[in-house]
């Protein structure tokens, strides 16, 4: 009697879980990658601004004529702006395109800073500073998954608009 309890019992506890795990993710996973963009753009952004990024040596001589603490400094003004627009959702389709422009980018300094990113001339030995390159791939798919919800969010909001 209490095996066939159990056997019923495990998999409808597992089940609900599951459900609750579903409905709790696709209810606020959105918002939860959205923000956590924002929190990295608005940090990251913020730390540029105030002249204590780590990152500011690497933007030394990457662009001639400009000076790094202007460069750095209005890219941390930059990063600030995308963070509060997914913060607070205006301009979101431009800022996630400047967002994935500025991500995209930062992957020239894989060639024009080997030295600095690779280790022993092998693209899979990185260093610290090549790992926090590529980690912008995640960041990119994340803007991404942001981008194509408030598209398909809009289209369908546009369909109901129109029917």
């Amino acid at each position: 009697m209490i095996k066939q309890y159990l056997a019923y019992q495990i998999p409808h506890s597992y089940d609900a879980v599951d459900h609750q795990l579903i409905s709790f993710v696709n209810r606020y996973g959105l918002n939860i990658l959205r923000l956590s963009l924002a929190t990295v753009f608005l940090w990251f952004g913020l730390l540029k601004v105030l002249n204590v990024s780590p990152v500011t040596p690497l933007a030394e001589d990457l662009i001639p004529g400009i000076t790094t603490g202007t460069f750095v400094f209005a890219l941390g003004i930059m990063e600030i702006g995308v963070g509060m627009s997914l913060v607070f959702k205006k301009l979101l389709k431009v800022s996630i395109a400047i967002m994935v422009t500025h991500l995209a980018s930062t992957f020239s300094l894989l060639i024009t800073l080997q030295e600095t990113m690779i280790n022993d001339s092998n693209p899979f030995l990185l260093t610290l500073e090549g790992e926090f390159i590529i980690k912008n791939l995640v960041l990119i798919a994340g803007a991404l998954a942001v981008a194509s919800a408030v598209c398909a969010e809009r289209i369908t909001k546009n369909d109901r608009v129109n029917q």
